[in-house]
C-alpha cells in the first residue's frame, strides 16, 4: 500500500478516482486508501504511475486529472492526438458523445 511521504509538511485532502473529496485528510506517514487518488510527488519512494480507470459509463468529473480523462476518452473510442492537453481530450470526448 502506498504512504504519503514522511517529509511533507502539512495534510493531502485526497479524492476518489470519479473525482469526488474523499471527506478526509491525509498526512506524512499515512497508508493511501484503495480507491484514493493523489499526486505521486506525494507518495513515497518509487510508486509506478498508472493512469486512473474511470469508474461505471460516466464521464469524470472536470476535476479529474489528464490521465483519467484519456482513459476515459480510449473506453469510449474517442480519439485525440497523444500530445493532447486534458482541455484537449475533454473536447474530443464532448464532440464524441454529441
Amino acid at each position: 500500500m502506498a504512504k504519503i511521504r514522511h517529509d511533507l509538511v502539512g495534510v493531502v485532502h485526497p479524492y476518489t478516482a470519479d473525482g469526488i473529496p474523499a471527506g478526509f485528510h491525509l498526512s506524512a506517514g499515512d497508508d493511501v486508501p484503495d480507491g484514493i487518488v493523489v499526486g505521486p510527488h506525494l507518495l513515497d519512494g518509487d510508486v509506478p504511475e498508472e493512469p486512473a480507470e474511470p469508474a461505471g459509463d460516466d464521464a469524470p468529473d472536470g476535476r479529474a486529472s489528464r490521465d483519467t480523462w484519456a482513459a476515459y476518452a480510449d473506453k469510449i473510442g474517442a480519439a485525440y492526438p497523444e500530445d493532447a492537453s486534458k482541455a484537449d481530450i475533454r473536447a474530443a470526448v464532448e464532440a464524441h458523445t454529441a
